[in-house]
């Protein structure tokens, strides 16, 4: 928001841009755009990836919980009690 009003400010009052003036502002626009969208996107991806960590961490929690209780939850979490084998 500075920036547009410092940009108006700067038309209204200040020297004229040269066209290479012009074209390095243009460019430098692009950069910052191009550098907030990179920090926005690592952002997510460092976000996701915790949200992942979280979910393993709160699964193999609950694995632990049922294995503790006598419960074998399988690969597909069905829930089978474990069998005792027999002793000799």
């Amino acid at each position: 928001m500075a920036e547009g009003i410092a940009g108006a400010f700067d038309s209204l009052f200040g020297a004229p841009m040269t066209p290479e003036k012009k074209r390095e502002a243009k460019q430098a626009a692009r950069e910052r755009e191009h550098e907030a969208e990179t920090k926005s996107d690592f952002a997510a991806y460092l976000a996701e990836r915790e949200r992942a960590r979280r979910l393993s961490r709160e699964h193999e929690a609950t694995r632990e919980r049922h294995r503790d209780d006598g419960n074998d939850n399988g690969p597909r979490g069905q829930g089978v009690p474990r069998q005792e084998l027999p002793t000799t």
